[in-house]
């Protein structure tokens, strides 16, 4: 009987491997790429650039943090109000005389205090909306920048 060959179970990984040299691969590779240029980084253009990203990323963060005190502070002169409007209606709530008279002042409270609700929530969505905005303005801008910077260097290393 005659045994049949395989290109596969005949693969000896040891005899492919038996003619591998290291450093003629190394020297393959320095003749090919040896020439070749490699681009030099100008590391003051490259530092300019990244303060200038560092003084966009503070002057977002330095917007966040106005608006976030603005934000909190508009909070606060809210929550002062229902305080204070809650008292008030307490007390008015004391002086009702029946009653029929109480409920009809909690339905009116109750109108006024989710109508209050709805404009002071809106009033904070925009405030937010607008220190969001405000604050990625100069990140915005910076990456524009860093965009026309990198075509000026394109075209200078090009040439």
């Amino acid at each position: 009987m005659t045994r049949k060959t395989s290109t596969f179970t005949d693969f000896d990984p040891l005899k492919a491997w038996a003619g591998f040299d290291p450093l003629q691969v190394s020297d393959q590779f320095t003749k090919m790429f040896g020439d070749m240029a490699m681009p030099q980084i100008n590391m003051d253009a490259f530092m300019t650039s990244q303060r200038k990203s560092m003084e966009a990323l503070n002057v977002a963060n330095q917007k966040v943090l106005d608006g976030f005190r603005v934000v909190s502070e508009r909070q606060a002169e809210i929550v002062r109000d229902a305080v204070e409007k809650t008292s008030a209606a307490m007390e008015d709530f004391g002086k009702a005389k029946n009653p029929q008279e109480i409920v009809e002042k909690q339905a009116a409270l109750a109108k006024k205090a989710y109508d209050k609700s709805v404009k002071d929530l809106t009033e904070l969505r925009e405030l937010v909306v607008k220190t969001n905005t405000d604050a990625i303005e100069p990140i915005n801008a910076r990456i524009q920048e860093s965009f026309d910077e990198l075509k000026a260097v394109s075209k200078t290393n090009g040439k």
